[in-house]
């Protein structure tokens, strides 16, 4: 796992593209905090309350570059790399209050999706697949920019057909 490095760089180029955007959000900026839930559900939810309840943000290589990123020169860059970079914000520096949640992974999605419903977070995410994120019922402030992982399921039957299999198991 690459530590997030890879979504962060799409939803960068994604969130300077919305603000040299005069047409969108006029007069609004949006800003972003990066912050690592390691794809685990009791670290994203730990992370989602220490910023709701007490007001601080580990940070998550705050304005490194990706060479800088890549401390040990593997090619590849991990938590053990980025973790020694993080930085603990507090309400000063992130000023005003956060509006929104991104949520990447669907199991830290999933686990924090009512909490940031009730204290109204819209919560988003580039992706979380996991079908059951599609139930409106459920998760009401859920939205996302990847589609659900039951939209392929068409796609990896014909392949299936297509390769001769009559069965196919998990």
């Amino acid at each position: 796992w690459d530590a997030g490095i890879s979504m962060r760089i799409g939803a960068e180029i994604l969130l300077e593209q919305l603000n040299a955007n005069p047409s969108l959000l006029p007069g609004y900026e949006l800003k972003v905090v990066w912050q690592d839930g390691m794809c685990s559900t009791g670290v994203a939810k730990k992370l989602f309350l220490t910023n709701l309840f007490d007001k601080t943000y580990r940070a998550f290589a705050p304005g490194k570059t990706l060479n800088e990123l890549d401390t040990d020169k593997s090619g590849v860059i991990t938590t053990a790399d980025t973790e020694p970079m993080e930085e603990v914000w507090n309400a000063t520096i992130v000023n005003p209050d956060p509006v929104g949640m991104i949520s990447g992974c669907s199991g830290g999605s999933m686990d924090i999706a009512y909490t940031a419903y009730m204290a109204r977070y819209p919560l988003v995410s580039d992706a979380s697949s996991r079908p059951a994120l599609s139930d409106r019922n459920t998760y009401p402030n859920f939205y996302r920019t990847i589609l659900p992982d039951s939209f392929f399921n068409a796609a990896w039957i014909a392949m299936a057909k297509a390769l001769g299999q009559t069965s196919v198991t998990a």
